[in-house]
């Protein structure tokens, strides 16, 4: 089959790199992949082409960079329209909630319905808790946007279930699939690497927590940084905080740090590639954002044996991490509360738990397949 996949371009996120490593996986399979993108000249645009080197083609909409995003769209759409016209995809698929309404309105434009399907996926929640004019508008759109689909692919079937709900007239479009968030370096057995279950960096001098994601206001690194400088002040002085990553909040990070009186025991290292290895070192991930759809990172250290405690900020967090061993989700979202979390592990066994069977049907091979089959389902 012949499919487009759009993004808006290479950034740090875990949406692209999911968009590259399934269209890599549609290409092996052969089927003919184009990935469209709006923008060039991301961050992560280095590591993202490694990840197809001799695979899809990148088609670029537009070579200029315009500042804003919703002004590189506009820009973009008149090429989207003329790409589609001409290449005719049997499939487009929107890989993520920041491409939907401008990959279903090109594909509307183009008039493209009779011939191609168009596939949405959701990668945050479509539904926030906001109740302003700004909000209300968005979620029209999305509806407007859902209506155009063929299927709407989601993270969990708890998330398939509530737009079901908010969106009855797309009621029988959503379908749960798993993400292609273990690479090959997570698919390695435990036993065969440096990650041993059963086994833990924590000793009576250093206990290591870790953080890993964009330096953005999304993942509310301040409620971590607070609930973290609440331990030294408590006299929890052998903590260390690392913190992967960058993004456009780094400064303030570092304000903050600094007027908690932390940096001593914080460690901002910067984007990595060898996420794999942090978890290894790590006794505990920390995950504190406002809203996720389902992140990688909690799927990339359960497969390290390595327990996350995390805000209730995705729709499967309880489903996924809630009965794991060693494994906590914060119902309120205080600093208070995460400083409880913190505590409470913190006062727990010592023992690294076994989490890496939770992980593995998010396998890049198995993931691929869930995705082919429900993008081919939405044909019949």
């Amino acid at each position: 089959m012949k499919i487009a996949f759009v993004t808006y371009g290479f950034g740090l996120g875990g949406t692209d790199r999911v968009c590259c490593h399934l269209a890599q996986g549609f290409h092996d399979m052969g089927d003919e992949v184009t990935i469209l993108a709006c923008a060039r000249g991301g961050k992560g645009e280095p590591a993202l082409r490694d990840i197809i080197k001799g695979g899809p083609p990148v088609a670029f909409l537009t070579n200029r960079k315009w500042g804003h995003r919703q002004a590189q769209k506009i820009m973009s759409m008149l090429a989207y329209i003329r790409w589609l016209r001409r290449e005719r995809p049997d499939f487009v698929v929107a890989t993520g909630n920041n491409i939907c309404r401008f990959t279903a309105l090109g594909f509307r434009l183009a008039g493209m319905k009779r011939t191609s399907r168009l596939i949405i996926k959701t990668t945050n929640p479509v539904l926030r808790p906001r109740k302003s004019l700004a909000e209300k508008i968005r979620r029209r759109a999305f509806g407007r946007a859902f209506l155009d689909a063929s299927a709407v692919l989601t993270l969990s079937e708890e998330e398939s279930l509530l737009l079901a709900r908010t969106f009855p007239k797309s009621a029988t479009q959503f379908r749960a699939v798993y993400n292609p968030y273990l690479t090959a370096a997570f698919e390695q057995d435990p036993a065969e690497g440096h990650v041993n279950e059963g086994s833990s960096s924590w000793d009576d001098k250093k206990t290591v927590m870790l953080a890993v994601g964009r330096l953005h206001h999304q993942k509310n690194y301040p409620r971590m940084l607070r609930a973290f400088a609440a331990l030294i002040q408590a006299g929890r002085s052998n903590l260390t905080l690392r913190i992967s990553g960058d993004g456009p909040d780094r400064e303030a990070i570092i304000r903050l740090i600094q007027k908690l009186n932390i940096a001593e025991n914080v460690e901002l290292l910067g984007y990595t590639n060898d996420v794999r290895g942090l978890m290894a070192a790590a006794d505990v991930l920390l995950l504190s954002s406002d809203y996720e759809g389902l992140p990688a990172v909690a799927i990339e250290a359960l497969a390290c044996n390595c327990p996350v405690i995390s805000t209730n900020c995705f729709p499967m967090a309880k489903t996924l991490l809630g009965s794991l061993p060693r494994c906590i989700v914060v119902d309120e979202g205080s600093t208070e509360a995460f400083t409880a979390a913190l505590t409470q592990w913190l006062d727990g066994a010592r023992e690294r738990p076994s989490l890496r069977p939770y992980a593995l049907r998010y396998s890049t091979p198995s993931a691929i397949q869930s995705h082919r089959a429900a993008i081919l389902e939405s044909s019949l």
